[in-house]
């Protein structure tokens, strides 16, 4: 009976250890479990916030790109397109009725030397053109062909001031002639995929060039 007690305690004894060891390996599992998950809401929370950061940063960059208008000068001028206006170093001129501003940023003045071949003249006015808040800038006196607008430099000493005209890009190839004007139009043409410049050109050569062009 002792020996059956004894055998029955060691029974008892081997079946709450086992208990117990079950209980604990239960336990490990809860816990593996639960720092996968853990891990998983770690990770979707971090993607959360990278990609309201990254969002926030485009919003951020896109706010950036529009220019206050008192930021630009606060002896900004005014004028119409097509109207001659002279600017200094800093100074900017906004056009009448629309969000469109030229500023004069520097002078370069460093001529070519007399009796020297250079490749460049060296004499440039540095400015930029902003159309609703973006900036096409000219660092060697010329805007990029996706500029919305024609900037001419009408008269300038290259060192104090320049004298502008702000056109239309349709307006500032109807003011010129010949195979200026041809070649304006088809740039037009070329630019904005549209046959209706072709139309314009005179020269009979430009202009199935410029059909051709569309053709492609």
């Amino acid at each position: 009976m002792a020996r059956f007690a004894s055998f029955g305690y060691n029974l008892k004894g081997i079946f709450w250890r086992k208990g117990k060891g079950f209980i604990n390996e239960g336990q490990k599992i809860f816990i593996k479990i639960m720092k996968q998950k853990g891990f998983i809401n770690i990770a979707i929370i971090t993607g959360i916030v990278v990609i309201t950061g990254i969002a926030g940063y485009f919003i951020l960059r896109q706010q950036t790109t529009t220019i206050p208008i008192t930021n630009l000068d606060s002896n900004m001028i005014t004028v119409s397109l097509g109207q001659e206006f002279t600017l200094k170093r800093g100074e900017t001129a906004r056009v009448n009725n629309l969000n469109v501003f030229l500023k004069v940023k520097d002078f370069i003045h460093s001529p070519c030397p007399k009796g020297s071949q250079c490749i460049w003249s060296g004499l440039a006015v540095v400015y930029e053109l902003i159309v609703d808040g973006k900036i096409y800038n000219a660092p060697m006196g010329n805007l990029p062909s996706e500029t919305p607008y024609n900037v001419l430099v009408k008269n300038t000493d290259y060192k104090t001031y320049a004298t502008f005209i702000i056109e239309k890009l349709e307006i500032s190839c109807a003011n010129r002639s010949g195979i200026s004007q041809d070649e304006c139009w088809r740039g037009l043409a070329k630019r904005f995929n549209n046959q209706a410049y072709c139309g314009k050109i005179q020269d009979i050569t430009v202009k199935d060039i410029c059909f051709e062009d569309l053709a492609e």
